[in-house]
């Protein structure tokens, strides 16, 4: 386990990161395929879920105000 945190710490080091991050440990799992893809799996369900969620929080806020040709402050020609 040391090993691994280890490897961790250097990928997001390599990477200009001071935080380890999805990619890092995708990147320590590429030895062990059936492990690499479990993960994979569930990086994807969890990247679904988020897109997901930001998409209702978009409907709940609607159009954003100040975008499109007529509003407020418009004079007509």
């Amino acid at each position: 386990m040391k090993n691994a945190a280890k490897d961790l710490e250097l990928f997001s080091k390599h990477g200009g990161r001071k935080v380890i991050n999805a990619d890092d440990v995708m990147l320590l799992t590429r030895r062990n395929e059936a492990l690499e893809e479990t993960l994979k799996k569930e990086l994807d369900r969890m990247r679904a879920a988020e897109r997901r969620g930001e998409e209702q929080q978009l409907k709940k806020r609607g159009r954003p105000t100040g975008t499109g040709a007529k509003g407020k402050g418009k004079a007509k020609v």
